[in-house]
């Protein structure tokens, strides 16, 4: 079985049948993105990310935090985490 995917130059794809009866793909289907680092990831679920992002930033907004104290605090508390649980000699200075 050929289960080769292929991409036209429109960005139209190509999915062998036995693939799209297999994986109950439907012509007309619409497909969300998910790109992973170059790996590329196409599903039928909407993405809830984006959403999360948004309300997640809007979380902070109201509580007075930014991503750089967040991050500051991550950084301090992994400190304290890797003093504790193997020793000062192993944290970076």
């Amino acid at each position: 079985m050929n289960n080769l995917i292929i991409v036209q130059d429109d960005g139209s794809v190509i999915v062998p049948s036995e693939e799209k009866v297999k994986s109950l793909i439907q012509n007309k289907d619409d497909y969300e993105q998910l790109d992973l680092d170059g790996l590329l990831i196409l599903h039928t679920r909407k993405a809830e990310t984006p959403a999360l992002a948004a309300k997640i930033s809007q979380m902070m907004t109201e509580a007075g935090l930014d991503m750089e104290t967040m991050l500051q605090d991550l950084r301090l508390e992994r400190e304290r985490y890797v003093k504790e649980h193997y020793g000062p000699e192993f944290v970076d200075s």
